[in-house]
């Protein structure tokens, strides 16, 4: 961030005109700004074209043809990623941008979605930047199956089927390795699981897996996973210390979706034991291992928008400070991802921003008090307006 001479006075406009949506190339002055990193107070954001031009601690910067925005009183925070999604409509994406959840990491495309067309919403404002391992790793009968997905029928053929993915787009690769809660499932074998997870580092991609217990955690960790979706639900019990050591010195991830354990039990009494999930979680946090927000949407009837924010609230209810919260749905992601600019608030990034009333660093709640979105320079109407 750098100091900007004061040039001369300008006229700002209410809060009341973002509602109207006339703040195109926004300047939004004495906004309390968290740019994914850290947290500046009364700092003016300066866009044009879509690109954020200028970060200053002045309040008088040279205004050319912006809609300056009196930011007194807001926070200004990057775009929110939902890290664990399943788009099942283009709705739902609009859905997400609606609510600042700017991007999002699609762990199991529908089948009847076309991955190439939803690719290219990306560059629509809106529609959030979407990345997706379109069809995972599973078995026949495996985890996922439920939908007419494509399976990998053998070994010897499981270098292939990472390819066959890797060419159709996918960003990333997801692993099921999942036996089951209440029933027991076929799952891929050690055999298996150490070839994709070598596959895809040979190709260059992210694996993630999807993991049920502590032990399949710690197995696909030594394999060299780069990350893991949920957490160890099964084990109803704490991963042994040497486990948490393990996982954090083969730089492991972690998306742990508590708002989707959270609605299980709400709505079938599932004995899901949430204050052990929570502190599990906040014992990942203190072993600084990163946490990635994701909902698992539409699962439990969970929204593809402010539900996020749900899941942002059980992780501050974990003993997460607010803003490694935060964190969690913007750098966090991004950097795990290797996402580039999404995620933060700099100069010469994209204008990707969501204006929020209050102290979202200090409240997490007030991320539903949502007054203005940026995607590319261009306003979108929150949900709640």
């Amino acid at each position: 961030m750098r100091i900007i001479i004061p040039s001369f006075l300008f006229l700002t406009l209410g809060l009341s005109s973002i509602c109207m949506g006339q703040v195109g190339n926004p300047i939004i002055q004495n906004v309390r700004l968290f740019d994914g990193d850290s947290v500046y107070q009364r700092v003016t954001v300066k866009t044009k074209n879509g690109t954020i031009i200028e970060i200053s601690q002045s309040s008088d910067i040279e205004n050319d043809e912006g809609n300056v925005i009196d930011g007194t009183g807001y926070t200004l925070i990057p775009g929110m990623i939902n890290a664990h999604f399943h788009t099942w409509a283009k709705k739902n994406l609009r859905e997400a941008v609606k609510s600042g959840v700017l991007c999002v990491l699609d762990m199991m495309l529908h089948p009847q979605m076309d991955f190439a067309k939803l690719k290219k919403l990306s560059k629509n404002p809106e529609y959030p930047y979407f990345y997706s391992a379109n069809n995972p790793v599973t078995v026949p009968n495996g985890h996922g199956t439920f939908f007419k997905i494509e399976t990998l029928k053998s070994e010897e053929k499981t270098t292939a089927f990472i390819e066959d993915r890797i060419s159709e787009g996918a960003d990333f690769i997801k692993i099921m390795l999942d036996h089951g809660y209440k029933y027991t499932l076929p799952t891929l074998t050690d055999s298996v699981l150490a070839t994709a997870i070598q596959a895809s580092k040979k190709n260059n991609k992210l694996s993630v897996a999807h993991i049920g217990s502590y032990n399949d955690a710690l197995k696909v960790a030594k394999l060299g996973i780069s990350g893991l979706a949920h957490i160890w639900l099964y084990d109803s019990i704490q991963i042994p210390e040497e486990g948490l050591q393990a996982l954090k010195a083969n730089d492991i991830f972690v998306i742990p979706t508590l708002y989707v354990y959270q609605r299980g039990v709400d709505l079938e009494g599932n004995p899901t034991n949430m204050n052990l999930l929570k502190s599990e979680v906040f014992r990942l946090y203190q072993a600084k291992i990163p946490i990635l927000a994701g909902t698992d949407a539409p699962n439990y009837k969970i929204n593809f928008g402010s539900d996020l924010f749900e899941e942002l609230k059980l992780l501050v209810d974990a003993g997460i400070p607010e803003l490694e919260v935060l964190k969690s749905t913007t750098s966090n992601v991004s950097r795990s991802f290797h996402l580039g600019q999404i995620g933060f608030i700099k100069e010469g990034y994209s204008a990707d921003f969501v204006l929020i009333k209050g102290n979202p660093t200090e409240n997490i709640e007030d991320l539903y008090n949502i007054e203005g979105i940026w995607k590319g320079g261009e306003y979108i109407t929150p949900h709640n307006n």
